[in-house]
């Protein structure tokens, strides 16, 4: 069984995207440019190169003011305003501001985020992971990222602290 907003589906006619329930009722007629699916009951939409997100019930919960937007994971997600990405909760709240050059998703409730090729983790509520700052990031999964410092190449857990990978997978 699917939850409520994964049953929701998205359609297209013409040129444009809307959504519809599975009984064939319209929810959202097609309005958008294009449309992304539900995602923690928010769904991407843009018109007129601005990106928000509607809720399950087809309203506008986070207004068409980003240039790009990411899909929710964990109750985050990564935005674009201006070259600048940032971090969003599901209400539109900033959680972390825009002012980084890349990111990733959500993986494991972590988000990468990096400038000048200094990379940095936070929790997907703002916090950071660590102080450290890294030469390489890759995302969290099973509660371990793998990092880059001048050091060279260790594992981190979602508390900052290092970790020995056998340790982990014993």
């Amino acid at each position: 069984m699917f939850p409520p907003s994964e049953s929701i589906i998205r359609v297209k006619q013409g040129d444009k995207f809307g959504f519809i329930h599975p009984d064939g009722t319209v929810l959202v007629p097609p309005i958008y440019d294009q449309a992304a699916d539900f995602k923690e009951d928010r769904a991407a939409v843009s018109l007129d190169n601005k990106q928000g997100f509607i809720d399950t019930d087809g309203e506008m919960i986070i207004p068409l003011m980003y240039d790009r937007v990411w899909s929710f994971s964990f109750g985050a997600a990564l935005v674009q305003l201006n070259d600048k990405l940032g971090v969003i909760n599901l209400m539109g709240e900033t959680v972390i501001p825009l002012e980084f050059d890349n990111g990733t998703s959500a993986y494991d409730g972590v988000i990468l985020l990096s400038n000048a090729g200094k990379h940095q983790y936070y929790h997907v509520t703002g916090e950071l992971v660590s102080d450290r700052v890294f030469l390489e990031g890759w995302p969290f999964y099973n509660g371990i990222a793998m990092v880059r410092t001048h050091e060279g190449y260790w594992y981190m857990d979602k508390h900052g602290h290092c970790v020995d990978l056998c340790e982990v997978l014993e």
